[in-house]
């Protein structure tokens, strides 16, 4: 009989992570009004040079970190140490789902793995959950390793336990921008206020 065992290797970046931020149409975007929702897309891509005979991530699991005053997911109702409903996997990470969205600011343990081998250099759709825009300013997702028992980051081949320091973590970010009723509003009161100031000026002068 013979086992397959993980076995760490040296540290060397062999697995790229690449967040976008996407309309509800998966199109990738730089802005977003408040109140308005959107989607945080993760890709996993294996970049070693060169390429393996046998290309692909096996199975990959991270953490997303944002600012939970500009924006927030909604935690959807599960069972105790059920993946939360609300992420939308890949069809290739088909089984060994899981993730939590119920702490603000933070997607954790989100991924996945094969059921069979990727082969693939292409990067991989992972995982993409909805976010809602609640406040102006520029928010920005990043991405860490996951260090709980069994969340192996796997590449197709060989089989081995990948470390933190071998996955380029990436981030993304985008702009929030004030509503168009509460922009033109804004736009409004400067304007009165400018006017407020070129009628004192010419009483003065009077």
């Amino acid at each position: 009989m013979f086992w397959l065992v993980a076995t760490a290797r040296a540290d060397t970046v062999e697995v790229r992570l690449r967040l976008e931020a996407e309309n509800l149409l998966g199109q990738p975007i730089a802005t977003v009004p408040v109140g308005s929702d959107f989607q945080l897309a993760v890709f996993v891509q294996d970049i070693r040079t060169p390429p393996n005979s046998f290309p692909g991530v096996f199975s990959a699991y991270l953490n997303v970190a944002f600012d939970p005053s500009l924006a927030s997911i909604n935690a959807t109702p599960h069972a105790p140490n059920a993946v939360d409903p609300g992420i939308v996997f890949g069809p290739q990470f088909s089984i060994a789902h899981t993730g939590d969205l119920s702490t603000p600011g933070l997607i954790n343990a989100g991924g996945g793995s094969n059921q069979q081998e990727p082969f693939t250099t292409a990067g991989q759709f992972l995982f993409r959950v909805t976010v809602h825009a609640t406040h102006a300013g520029m928010e920005t997702f990043t991405s860490s390793f996951d260090t709980n028992p069994g969340h192996d980051f796997l590449l197709a081949s060989p089989i081995n336990d990948l470390t933190a320091d071998q996955v380029d973590f990436g981030q993304t970010s985008l702009t929030v921008v004030p509503e168009p009723a509460s922009l033109l509003l804004a736009m409004m009161g400067l304007a009165a206020w400018g006017a407020r100031r070129r009628f004192a000026r010419s009483v003065r002068q009077a």
